[in-house]
């Protein structure tokens, strides 16, 4: 019998008794547009991935396997200091530098009224009768485990008041909120928060159900877990 094998890989032998021998080229396509598909007459079938780099720094580039190859015109990363989409402009549309306004009383200097005493001018240090103390505001990721991203230390007003300014990368993230001070339980805000280019906190929001704010949420201070409600808070 005559053998119809062309020692080609890229055809398909046979032979038919009415026409005889044939030689069919096979299909390589494997339905992936990000793939280019050819055959070697020695090994068979290839597939090399295509490339998908237009070489434009201000695309990004890829490839689908169902539609093909794409190039996305490139977005602002705020707080890089780096001109992604190439419009000449550094951070455009971005909060450069977001401020956090955190509002607290500390029980154990509170006199009433909206009002603390002058703790650091009653202590000797300094002359500003509007400054209770210093405190430190830390902000914890909002996933367990929670763990510290930020921690600024800031001046306490005796109104309660107090500011702080953060770099740019925390714009439009959301954090839990601490406070920690030399003379008070540390507390969280009862939810994250996500920070604008201005946001306020306060802390010192009555709650009918109990002393404190209905803005904080009791921690316990030796495991730092926001959800175990055993320990006191700072409280007006």
């Amino acid at each position: 019998s005559i053998s119809p094998d062309d020692f080609n890989a890229c055809t398909e032998d046979g032979c038919d008794p009415a026409s005889g021998v044939y030689h069919i080229p096979i299909s390589c396509d494997d339905n992936n547009m990000c793939t280019i598909d050819a055959c070697d007459p020695a090994t068979g079938c290839y597939y090399a991935s295509i490339n998908p780099d237009d070489g434009n720094p201000c695309t990004i580039d890829g490839c689908d396997p169902v539609s093909g190859v794409y190039h996305i015109p490139a977005t602002e990363i705020c707080g890089n200091g780096i001109d992604d989409d190439c419009d000449g402009l550094v951070d455009e549309g971005c909060i450069s530098n977001p401020v956090l306004n955190v509002s607290v009383y500390i029980e154990g200097f509170y006199t009433g009224s909206g009002v603390m005493q002058p703790v650091l001018l009653n202590a000797g240090v300094g002359t500003d009768t509007s400054v209770t103390d210093t405190i430190l505001i830390v902000l914890h990721a909002d996933t367990v485990p929670f763990d510290v991203d930020t921690a600024v230390a800031a001046i306490l007003n005796v109104n309660g008041s107090s500011t702080i300014t953060l770099s740019a990368n925390h714009a439009g993230k959301s954090y839990y909120i601490a406070v920690v001070t030399r003379n008070g339980i540390e507390i969280w805000s009862k939810l994250p928060v996500t920070l604008g280019a201005v946001t306020d906190y306060d802390f010192r929001i009555s709650d009918i159900s109990g002393p404190g704010g209905q803005n904080q949420l009791r921690i316990n201070s030796i495991n730092k877990n926001p959800f175990n409600r055993r320990s006191k808070i700072i409280k007006p």
